[in-house]
């Protein structure tokens, strides 16, 4: 047995042999190098077989220059339909679709079949008891008139007229008090206390001024980027005062009328439209129009003109907003004496205004302004309504006159890396046909300047002004060179916290104020408001220091320190015949705190007092007592 398969065993492996190659040929033949580096063929997938490496490779780099997209479905069926057309005969058709060239930068427009895609598919399908939202203003709108931080629409949070008519509602509440106060007060001929003996009476004053402004606005116009294309301003106003002066004869001339006085007065502040004519870039740079009793205030400090009155406004905007300028005509009207609104009388008055303001102006922060005041007072006789004579002063010749003055003034604001910076100069020529004082024509030539810096260290702002405004030292030689503004409301050298601008100071025996209320220019004029610019006065010197103090979001007090004193006294000594008056004002300290309890200027509470400390040419001209006041105002805005 052992033999037997002994015998068969050759035959086994050769038939074993056979059968390995018959079933497995691809194994043997190509099974693969194990180095490809070292090999001299690479297997090549696309013709599926070993190929020489050179050869390989050569194909794979040209194929990677050739960047042969993947080919999508759209292609396929193109090809396939392209396949179908050639068999059937029929010639393939052709895209008659231009390739147009498209410039750099600039993307590719929009298919119209895509846009008709687009909208298809986006189109807002209505849910059964659902009201879709009439447009975009109303979406999470819930208004409530009563409380103003809530949507609403008097604040124009959504439109009253089709998607771009807006309308705003706003009311004003401001009442001042003096609650105690000390003004050098001449006792006349009638004086209050029987047995008066002194030249000067009781000097005290209280005083109590309410105001309402309601201010209505329509407009067009749902943008910020972009001016709005018209609009509609109303503001009517009603004021209170009450007054308790010490002395007969300074409330009226009627010395009967006793020391108190209670007026009411109402008036149109604002009645004006605006309407915007075109735009000059795709910048929204514009030029607009605005016409009727209009604010406007000519300069960063209120220096020249600050009020509200009847004329037309050319307005816009140059090179990205960049600059701002406007043309401005006033025909001037009557003021009333107590209230200070606007009456419907001509005042005989024109001022024309163009300014231009230029932001970054060599600086960066830093804004420029360049302007022109033109300002035309025709003569004419107005006896106030205390029965006072306004115009022309009742001083000197009191005589109607004509002055006609034009101002030119370079200003500034901003600030040169941390130092904050204020500034102008204006510069006065023209002619005063028959000055009072001067008692002769008058050619004016006189200027004022005006110089701010301040620092800012964490919570405190540190100070220094200086005013100078030029005074006439020969007021009969036919020039005037004292310095006087058309309408001015100047914040500057601590504006209304002092007692020098807060307070008119009158000229005892004169008829006219040494200094007028919301002035800082000793100009012998009769009154702000009605009087005529005189430029025959002493000019000014004043040097302020003061501190701005942040204690929090909600308080603010403000510290000032002025010293005052006349550029020239011949105007006074003439005017009093009065010889030797020294030019030393005296020493002015206030201190005023704003409290805003709600973090915003819906409430604002205002309070302040003031000292005057005379100095040799004061009291030389009035008083040697010390003058002040304790003032508040409450500020109420819906």
């Amino acid at each position: 047995m052992k033999n037997s398969n002994l015998r068969y065993q050759p035959v086994i492996w050769v038939a074993s042999i056979f059968l390995g190659l018959l079933l497995f040929p691809s194994g043997l033949a190509y099974s693969k190098p194990v180095s490809r580096v070292s090999s001299k063929y690479l297997y090549s997938q696309e013709n599926e077989r070993y190929e020489s490496a050179e050869e390989v490779v050569a194909e794979r780099r040209k194929r990677r220059r050739r960047r042969i997209p993947k080919q999508n479905k759209v292609s396929e069926q193109k090809k396939v339909d392209k396949k179908i057309s050639s068999q059937k005969g029929e010639p393939a058709k052709k895209s008659k679709r231009k390739r147009r060239r498209r410039r750099r930068g600039k993307p590719e427009p929009v298919k119209h079949s895509e846009k008709k895609e687009y909208q298809d598919e986006t189109k807002i399908k209505t849910i059964e008891g659902v009201k879709p939202l009439e447009d975009r203003w109303r979406i999470l709108y819930r208004e409530n008139l009563i409380d103003p931080y809530n949507q609403n629409i008097l604040k124009g949070d959504r439109p009253v007229l089709g998607q771009d008519i807006f309308f705003t509602a706003r009311v004003d509440s401001i009442s001042r008090f003096e609650f105690f106060g000390t003004v050098p007060t001449p006792a006349g001929v009638s004086a209050a206390d029987p047995i008066a003996e002194e030249f000067f009476g009781g000097n005290r004053k209280n005083a109590y001024i309410q105001d309402f402004r309601f201010t209505l606005e329509l407009f067009k116009g749902d943008t910020s980027f972009r001016p709005r294309d018209w609009e509609i301003r109303l503001t009517p106003a009603i004021n209170l005062t009450h007054i308790n002066a010490a002395e007969n004869g300074i409330l009226s001339r009627d010395v009967r009328k006793g020391t108190v006085r209670t007026t009411d007065d109402y008036a149109l502040e604002e009645a004006s439209v605006e309407y915007h004519l075109f735009d000059l870039n795709r910048y929204y740079d514009f030029v607009s129009f605005k016409g009727g009793i209009q604010k406007f205030n000519s300069d960063f400090r209120g220096i020249i003109f600050e009020d509200s009155n009847l004329g037309g406004r050319l307005l816009g905007t140059l090179d990205n907003n960049i600059y701002q300028f406007n043309i401005l005509y006033f025909e001037m009207l009557e003021k009333d004496t107590n209230s200070l609104l606007n009456t419907f009388n001509d005042r005989q008055q024109e001022v024309f205004i163009a300014n231009i303001y230029a932001q970054d102006f060599l600086v960066k922060g830093y804004t420029a302004e360049f302007s022109v005041h033109y300002n035309n007072d025709g003569p004419s006789t107005e006896y106030d309504k205390n029965l006072f004579l306004a115009r022309p002063d009742a001083i000197g010749d009191a005589a109607e006159h004509e002055v006609d003055v034009k101002y030119l003034g370079l200003a500034g604001e901003g600030h040169w890396g941390r130092v904050n910076v204020s500034h102008f100069f204006y510069y006065a020529l023209g002619n005063d046909s028959l000055n009072n004082i001067a008692g002769r024509e008058v050619d004016i030539a006189a200027f004022a300047v005006g110089l701010e810096f301040s620092i800012d260290d964490d919570w405190v702002r540190y100070r220094f002004s200086w005013l100078h405004a030029s005074g006439d030292g020969d007021p009969e030689d036919g020039k005037g060179e004292g310095f006087d503004a058309i309408l001015p409301n100047p914040n500057f050298v601590g504006g209304r916290n002092t007692y020098w601008i807060a307070q008119a100071i009158p000229l005892a025996g004169t008829g006219v104020q040494m200094v007028n209320q919301d002035s800082v220019f000793p100009s012998l004029r009769s009154s702000k408001a009605q009087g005529q610019a005189n430029f025959v006065n002493p000019g000014i010197n004043i040097y302020n220091i003061g501190m701005d103090l942040n204690f929090s979001p909600k308080i603010r007090s403000t510290l000032n320190l002025s010293k005052l004193s006349f550029e020239k006294t011949e105007p006074l000594e003439l005017v009093l015949n009065q010889a030797n008056i020294a030019r030393d004002i005296g020493f002015d300290l206030s201190l005023g705190t704003e409290w805003r309890p709600w973090l915003n200027n819906n409430v604002i509470v205002d309070v302040g007092t003031n000292v005057l400390f005379p100095g040799e040419g004061f009291k030389d001209i009035l008083t040697d007592g010390n003058l002040y006041s304790v003032t508040s105002r409450l500020i109420f805005t819906y």
